[in-house]
């Protein structure tokens, strides 16, 4: 499976299981600690024992007489702590309340059992104390950094696999967090309730090929052979010799000439005759002007593979797709993410932003391993 992992725990428990609840209820009996008590908080684990699991792992709310858990804490501290359930109903009572509430308890056992610590940001006190994102779920701390003495990590999110995905809005929530310095990650759960985390990120992509002369070579240099190409596929083929062709990052050489894709070509006849341009034109302008080399990225299921220096010299560091023709769901960028790491490369999803664009990477990560 391409999930975290495999849940190797033998009190872990496999929620696609039939016997499910039966599993929940059979650690009810037997455990070392008395079960907690409903409150208008949440669940209250008294002290001693609520005490000592904020100091050791940071989990739950403390409060005078112990600690406030969330029903997906208690899942956890059950399975981890040895803390019973309420009853044998809960979990029932639990899922009529909280159709994901199996979900969530997945994201967070799969975060907290590899040492991570998590406080969730259950309301507006949580997120304004934490410095959190509204639409963040969760705020981070590494194994062995309690809250009490040190700054967060990263904010989290988690989804279904079949979630579908606003771009624009994604982008937003992972510069606010990033401009914070942390980490911005996500948890991806499929049907089998395996999990997959991704970091995103803003990447700053640049490369050697700053040349403060295309508008002098264009209008000077192709300007006055624009009217003698021969339109060739969906692009133009000039006849003119590959050593008099200034523009390197553009353009392939074919049969003694220079043949120009499809918006190769209207980017040249936007420069030419400032003609109004689409947003791919704008896009292709900004990653031109950051010294990119951009080529077709057709086999990999993506707009463009790009390069930073010549393509002798490396294979493309990145695979880039525009907002408009980007995955719909989670399903679809994790798969996207997959193919990129797969061929060594990063997978960038381009923003519009009115005449500007941004630009958003997905990393797989495993929690316990930054």
């Amino acid at each position: 499976m391409d999930g975290v992992s495999e849940d190797t725990n033998e009190t872990d428990l496999n929620f696609t299981n039939e016997k499910t609840v039966e599993d929940f209820d059979s650690q009810i009996e037997g455990s070392r600690h008395p079960a907690p008590q409903l409150t208008d908080e949440g669940w209250l684990i008294p002290n001693p024992i609520g005490n000592r699991l904020w100091q050791k792992s940071a989990i739950g709310t403390p409060s005078e007489k112990g600690i406030i858990v969330q029903p997906s804490e208690l899942i956890f501290c059950n399975k981890h702590r040895s803390i019973s359930l309420p009853d044998k109903g809960w979990v029932n009572n639990e899922l009529n309340i909280d159709k994901d509430f199996l979900h969530e308890s997945k994201a967070l056992n799969e975060i907290r059992k590899s040492g991570e610590m998590l406080i969730l940001m259950l309301n507006e006190h949580n997120l304004k104390e934490h410095d959190a994102e509204t639409e963040t779920w969760a705020v981070r701390w590494n194994r062995g950094e309690h809250p009490n003495k040190f700054p967060a990590i990263s904010e989290m999110r988690w989804v279904q696999n079949d979630k579908m995905i606003n771009w624009k809005s994604l982008s937003s929530w992972i510069i606010n967090v990033r401009s914070k310095n942390r980490f911005a990650e996500i948890m991806v759960i499929d049907e089998e309730f395996d999990v997959t985390a991704y970091r995103l990120d803003v990447p700053h992509i640049t490369g050697t090929f700053l040349n403060e002369d295309i508008d002098f070579i264009i209008s000077n240099e192709i300007g006055p052979i624009w009217d003698e190409r021969i339109s060739s596929g969906t692009g133009n083929w000039i006849n003119i010799l590959q050593e008099k062709w200034s523009l390197s990052q553009i353009g392939v050489r074919r049969e003694n000439g220079i043949w120009l894709n499809e918006i190769e070509s209207k980017w040249i006849e936007w420069k030419l005759f400032q003609n109004e341009s689409g947003k791919l034109t704008t896009l292709f302008n900004q990653l031109i002007n950051s010294g990119l080399l951009l080529r077709p990225g057709f086999k990999y299921g993506c707009k463009w593979r790009i390069y930073s220096e010549d393509i002798e010299k490396q294979h493309a560091p990145w695979l880039l797709v525009p907002d408009y023709d980007a995955p719909a769901d989670w399903n679809a960028a994790c798969l996207a993410a997959r193919l990129s790491a797969g061929v060594n490369k990063k997978w960038i999803c381009a923003i519009n932003e009115d005449t500007t664009w941004r630009y958003i990477s997905l990393d797989r990560w495993s929690p316990g391993k930054d």
